[in-house]
């Protein structure tokens, strides 16, 4: 199995904390870090039908999460048949080309917990379960994928353009904050969805900007895990 530093998708997730500011206000975050799923499905997910299609061309990741004629909200990346006619587009560093998908295969809805755990946690559970139900709109066989990331650091420094907010929690309150958001998700997000992988990790965007995952190698293993799921299930139904 390899190390959380082993998945394209842990290293793209670690890369917005680590030695650099995370600025949440950033949109496009959650689909740059969904779209190395695919990257890590076609490394890992042993489904000889996506490695296939994703060779040929005739499967692309549509990062902006939209689905050509479809009215539906949008998801964080979105994995599919490519419309015919249309570009595809090699993107440095990525194996999957990117493009216009007619019918999404994969969709997934990344969200993270970075602070104010349980006055965001309504918000999320929303976003996530609502993500899921769109993903079907598009594709009623779509296989649909939650993430969660969730931060147990005591300290965090929130940035807004040239202001920093900094909150401290007391040792205790941060677990029982992060381990309740943490609960909720898997109790109300994870059904919706086909796969749900919860990311548990430590980071306080304070200089120098540190960030380590609170358990690597269950991280890994579960991520792991997943992907293999993942893989056996587009086989099934793709």
């Amino acid at each position: 199995m390899p190390s959380a530093r082993g998945f394209k998708l842990l290293g793209a997730f670690k890369g917005l904390f680590h030695e650099q500011v995370y600025k949440h206000r950033i949109s496009t975050l959650g689909n740059i870090v969904a779209t190395h799923l695919y990257e890590d499905l076609l490394d890992h997910g042993g489904s000889e039908k996506l490695i296939s299609r994703v060779s040929s061309g005739d499967c692309v990741v549509n990062i902006s999460g939209s689905t050509r004629g479809v009215k539906a909200r949008r998801g964080d990346g979105t994995f599919g048949a490519l419309v015919p006619g249309t570009d595809a587009i090699k993107v440095p560093g990525l194996a999957v080309l990117q493009g216009m998908v007619a019918l999404t295969h994969i969709g997934a809805e990344f969200k993270i917990v970075a602070t104010a755990h349980l006055k965001q946690i309504d918000r999320v559970l929303q976003d996530l379960t609502g993500s899921a139900v769109s993903l079907r709109e598009k594709s009623p066989s779509a296989i649909t994928v939650g993430f969660a990331a969730v931060n147990y650091s005591e300290r965090w420094t929130g940035m807004e353009g040239t202001r920093s907010f900094p909150v401290i929690r007391k040792p205790r309150q941060a677990i029982q904050q992060a381990e309740e958001t943490s609960r909720r998700l898997l109790e109300i997000a994870r059904p919706t969805f086909d796969e749900f992988v919860l990311l548990k990790f430590r980071a306080t965007n304070e200089a120098p900007f540190p960030f380590e995952w609170l358990n690597p190698s269950g991280t890994a293993s579960d991520y792991g895990a997943a992907l293999v799921r993942l893989g056996a299930l587009y086989e099934r139904r793709f």
